[in-house]
Parts: structure tokens; C-alpha cells; sequence
């Protein structure tokens, strides 16, 4: 590293027959400063050109006092091109390194991203899985409680119709009497077959979609179901169609989705409530409405009721599967599924199917 020690009086050559007027300036304020002793010394770094080339200096300026009156300005010169040649490779190389850490923490980032909806993913098959096993399950029991419950029923309509005949021959003590007790027998016999046959229909073991399935059907079997949940609590209305609601697919899976809203509708309302169902047919799809005045859903939660193990419930009260089994049901018959809800003043759920095509 070359160095050159310098004095400058009032004869020296001016600095601007030897840079550029910037550093020129700059050369020239600070030997003012170091003149007027407002500085002892200065530190000037600045490049020049020299045959072409970019030379970095370093000035270290010093005030040198001749005598009382007479002051002069000394300086040291270093060359330090080859100093800010190696700054700046350092500063190329940690700025493609800052970009290499970049470019993998971005990468990391999106991986993990990646792998962490993949295991989402496997989470819900897994979750549908089970719960499918569970279903085939239940849909086992459900068959085999449906039919040891038609053997006895089976046998109750054939009693109750050998008493209709034979008060309709022989008459009776008492008319009134006689009559509603034998209405009030077939209306319970008209009702246990209608749980029976909402048990066979939902525990139909197909897996195909090419069934008939007729939505209207499909919402009486589901509230036969859950009349229990409903009664003397919950006023159900039924708004149905003129039109018949026809769609191809899978009866017993329908069957799995209006369970499930039907049972969130019914789980949402505390005490007591109202639950209205309302069938349409709108460009060529069945509308099937099914709204609540229960307590609502979050505005915040609203984008999450569709993911699997998302619940609001207690613990130990929902796993958080039933409308993601639900919205999965759905897509496999082409349909869809989507919410309006606020909270205290009830939910909406509007889903709707491909109709049937006729023929």
C-alpha cells in the first residue's frame, strides 16, 4: 500500500487541476477546515480515474502550525483500490448470498407449505375412512335393527287388522272408544314403518351414483329420524316444491348429507326454535334450502365449517368431520354446498344438486 506525505501552502497546486470539481470540493473544504482549526485533522475517502481505472484514496488530513501566524495543511495519501475491490466482492458475494438464503427459505417455506396440506389431506381421507367404516358399521346395524323391528311390526298390522274387521262385523260397546283406540294403533303402525323404512333407506349398501335418488323422500326419511330431536322444541315447516326433485347419485350417502345438516340445524337451536325447508328447481338444479333460528355461526368461522376437524362444539360433542364428509358427498354428485350466518340470529344453508335428465 503506497503512501505519500504531502505539505500544501499558498503556492501548491489547486486540487481542481487534479480531480473532479466534486472531489475537488470536497479536497478544498476540508483543508479550510484544517486552516481555520475547526478541525485537527480529516478523513476524506474518494476515487479518481487513472488511466482509465478507478483509484480509491484515503486522505488523512493534519493542521502543521510553521510558526504563530503561518499554518499549512499536511496529508497522508493511501491507495486503497485494492481494499474497496475486495469490500465490494465481499459485498457481491453476501448479496447472492442473502439472495441463496432467500431463494431456500422461500423454497423451505413453500415445502413445508406443501407437506403440511399433504398431511392435511391424508388427515381427511384417513378421518373419511374411518368415518366411512363407521357408516358401513352402522349401516350394517341399522339394517339388522330395521328388520328385526319389521318381523313384530309385521305381525302388529295384521293384529290391528283382524280387530278392525271384527269390530266392522260384530260392533262394539263402545263406537267411540273402539275407533280411536284402532286410529291410534295404525297411526303408530304407520309411523314405526316409516322409521323402518327411512332405516332401510338409509343403510342402502351401494356404492354406486346412478340410483334415483328423490330428494323430497330423502328430507321426510331424515325428519322420521330425528323427530325425536324435534318434538315439543323445534317447529319444523316443510316448503316444498310442486316439482318432483329427481337426482342421480347415491341414496344412501344423500341420505348421510341431510343428516348432518339437518342435525347441525337441530344441535344450533338451545331451547326451543324453528327450522324451515324449503325445494325449488332453479336453472335446471334442485335448490334445497335449509335455514334455522339457532345461534349462528362467527363471521370469522364461516370459511372454516367446511374443514375437516373444524368444530366450534365442545370436546368430546363433534369430531369436525360431518360437513367436510358432507361438502366430499357433494362434489361426488356435482352438487354444492354454502352457508349464510350470523351470530344470534340463525344460519342458512343452501345446497344444490344436478337434477335428473329426462328422458
Amino acid at each position: 500500500m503506497d503512501s505519500l506525505i504531502t505539505r500544501m501552502d499558498r503556492s501548491d497546486v489547486s486540487a481542481r487541476s487534479l480531480f473532479d470539481p466534486e472531489t475537488a470540493d470536497r479536497l478544498e473544504a476540508a483543508d479550510r477546515q484544517i486552516l481555520s482549526g475547526e478541525k485537527e485533522t480529516l478523513e476524506l475517502v474518494f476515487s479518481t480515474p487513472v488511466q482509465g481505472k478507478a483509484v480509491w484514496l484515503k486522505d488523512l488530513k493534519f493542521r502543521i502550525n510553521i510558526s504563530e501566524t503561518e499554518h499549512a495543511v499536511g496529508g497522508v495519501v493511501f491507495d486503497i483500490t485494492e481494499i474497496k475491490e475486495y469490500e465490494a466482492e465481499l459485498e457481491e458475494h453476501k448479496h447472492h448470498l442473502e439472495e441463496l438464503v432467500a431463494k431456500r427459505t422461500k423454497d423451505l417455506k413453500t415445502a413445508n407449505q406443501e407437506l403440511e396440506s399433504t398431511l392435511q389431506a391424508l388427515r381427511g381421507a384417513q378421518a373419511r375412512l374411518v368415518q366411512s367404516e363407521k357408516m358401513a358399521s352402522l349401516g350394517v346395524l341399522t339394517a339388522a335393527v330395521s328388520h328385526e323391528i319389521n318381523n313384530p311390526l309385521q305381525y302388529l298390522s295384521g293384529i290391528h287388522y283382524g280387530f278392525a274387521n271384527y269390530f266392522k262385523t260384530h260392533g262394539s260397546r263402545d263406537e267411540e272408544t273402539t275407533n280411536l283406540l284402532l286410529q291410534s294403533t295404525e297411526t303408530s303402525i304407520e309411523r314405526i314403518s316409516g322409521i323402518v323404512s327411512g332405516l332401510n333407506q338409509f343403510s342402502r349398501d351401494n356404492s354406486d351414483y346412478d340410483e334415483d335418488c328423490d330428494i323430497h323422500s330423502i328430507l321426510d326419511n331424515c325428519l322420521v329420524m330425528l323427530h325425536h330431536e324435534t318434538k315439543h322444541r323445534i317447529e319444523v315447516t316443510r316448503h316444498f316444491s310442486g316439482e318432483s326433485l329427481v337426482v342421480k347419485g347415491n341414496v344412501g350417502k344423500l341420505h348421510q348429507v341431510f343428516m348432518n345438516v339437518l342435525i347441525n340445524a337441530i344441535q344450533s337451536i338451545d331451547s326451543e326454535g324453528r327450522m324451515d325447508i324449503t325445494t325449488s328447481v332453479k336453472k335446471g338444479r334442485a335448490s334445497i334450502l335449509v335455514s334455522d333460528t339457532g345461534s349462528g355461526i362467527p363471521r370469522e368461522h364461516l370459511s372454516k365449517i367446511l374443514d375437516p376437524f373444524f368444530t366450534t362444539k365442545e370436546p368430546g360433542k363433534g369430531t369436525g368431520l360431518g360437513l367436510s364428509i358432507t361438502f366430499s358427498i357433494l362434489k361426488e354428485h356435482h352438487g354444492h354446498i354454502e352457508f349464510e350466518s350470523e351470530p344470534n340470529q340463525g344460519t342458512k344453508a343452501m345446497i344444490t344438486l344436478p337434477l335428473k335428465k329426462k328422458s
